[in-house]
């Protein structure tokens, strides 16, 4: 909801703020749009409840640029193993060792993608250890991942021509002050990209090298269609963005076109009925209710099956007609033979569905025991078809079914625009309107007659 209030919504409490909105389609919260810690804060604020940490733990929480939802499951993740960290940090008589062991009985992937964003300098990373187990068991082999650290291409260089040694170095420094500018404005951007960008460059110039070029301006087209066929047509991607990037920076004038993968026309991406009846059948007659519940989210709701195995309690709620689910931003009622499987889950795992909901932060246990790997591997041998085709048919049954607004299908599904209008393009009439109305009035005009009849 932050994102069509203007901001106004703080990220981290969830309190509304009494500031002017901001339309800069970013999550923020009192720290981001400036109150003073005088100000006018609510209530819930983490500063009021907790002075000095409540604002260091906000610190750690920047104004993150939105996407398609105006929530995002990374974002909740950050946001729970920070207010974790505050409901501990408040207490007076707690010691490091123990605020470390409470961390330690988190999800070690949303500990990892809250520390991920805190400074190196910042007083939490204290509280940034380990489990004991896994360190004992790696001893010194595992080395600390490098956060943000800008890659060193030396190495890998040394034998290359000159020019393409220059070019990987500035490369390099462009690339890593990318990552930098993105950082600080709250952008999804990786240190891994830094290091696989510049890693992609110096495997296309070795390439080049092989091929006895010498020189920028002896690279051309044919050279770039060469690296993606014996290589992959990512990697000719990659290649084409370094290529962008030298003709700006160096003695190259020939143009070049970037490398496309055709999509399959869309008749050939949906499965047919009897296909897509078959695989719902299998499901509803699977013994595994865990695997079965996935891949009723696959083929009825178009979800992702990591997105569907991560199946959170904060993200169904019983509502008047029944159960209902959070897949982006709307709550929507769920069919009855899915809503009887999320029942049955739920109290074998002795697990209480809400009416209400979960308090805004915390997501709750996931619905589905089993790693994601497995439900994966299990839910394509069930389905015994093409997990993306049966993404895409569930999304054409939707249209079939009268839902043609493409925000609606994203926002209460999160399945992308782009992608909506690539199923579209099965059904012969014009589903969004784009007709103008001065073409409506002569196509009218023709159909009727001079005299309306």
């Amino acid at each position: 909801m932050a994102r069509y209030l203007g901001g106004r919504k703080c990220s981290a409490c969830g309190a509304n703020l009494d500031v002017a909105p901001k339309k800069d389609n970013r999550r923020h919260h009192c720290l981001s749009v400036g109150l003073p810690d005088d100000g006018p804060l609510p209530e819930s604020c983490w500063r009021r409840r907790a002075g000095q940490i409540g604002k260091t733990l906000l610190q750690a929480l920047p104004a993150y640029r939105q996407h398609e939802a105006a929530d995002s499951t990374r974002h909740r993740r950050r946001r729970g193993v920070a207010s974790e960290l505050l409901r501990l940090l408040v207490k007076p008589e707690i010691t490091e060792d123990e605020v470390v062991a409470q961390l330690q009985d988190l999800d070690p992937k949303d500990v990892r993608l809250f520390f991920s964003r805190v400074p190196n300098a910042s007083p939490l990373q204290r509280y940034n250890k380990p489990r004991p187990a896994l360190k004992s068991l790696l001893g010194d082999v595992r080395k600390p991942r490098k956060q943000g650290e800008p890659p060193d291409p030396e190495a890998k260089i040394q034998g290359l021509p000159e020019p393409m040694r220059d070019a990987i170095r500035r490369w390099s420094e462009i690339s890593q002050r990318i990552y930098q500018t993105r950082l600080q404005r709250g952008g999804r951007y990786s240190a891994y990209t830094v290091r696989r960008r510049v890693n992609e460059a110096i495997r296309f110039c070795w390439f080049l090298d092989a091929q006895e070029i010498t020189a920028w301006p002896e690279v051309s087209q044919r050279h770039l269609d060469l690296y993606m066929s014996a290589t992959t047509s990512a990697r000719g991607d990659h290649a084409y963005t370094f290529l962008i990037f030298v003709r700006k920076h160096f003695r190259l004038t020939h143009r070049f076109v970037r490398p496309r993968i055709r999509k399959k026309a869309i008749t050939e991406a949906l499965l047919d009925e009897p296909t897509f009846k078959d695989v719902v059948n299998r499901a509803a007659t699977h013994p595994n209710m865990e695997v079965a519940l996935v891949l009723f989210l696959v083929a009825l709701y178009g979800q992702t099956v990591i997105k569907s195995a991560d199946l959170r309690m904060s993200q169904v709620k019983r509502g008047r007609n029944g159960l209902e689910a959070l897949f982006a931003d709307m709550w929507i009622p769920l069919d009855k033979i899915t809503a009887e499987l999320i029942s049955k889950l739920a109290q074998s795992h002795k697990l209480t569905i809400s009416r209400v909901g979960y308090p805004d932060g915390e997501e709750g246990p996931r619905l589905i025991t089993a790693s994601p790997r497995t439900i994966s591997e299990a839910v394509r041998k069930l389905a015994q078809c093409s997990i993306k085709q049966l993404r895409l048919t569930a999304v054409a049954n939707l249209i079939r079914s009268g839902f043609s607004d493409r925000a609606s299908i994203s926002r209460a599904l999160g399945i992308p625009m782009l992608t909506v209008k690539y199923v579209e393009s099965a059904f012969p009439w014009d589903l969004q309107e784009t007709l103008s109305a001065e073409t409506i009035r002569v196509r009218n005009k023709m159909f009727l007659g001079p005299h309306g009849k």
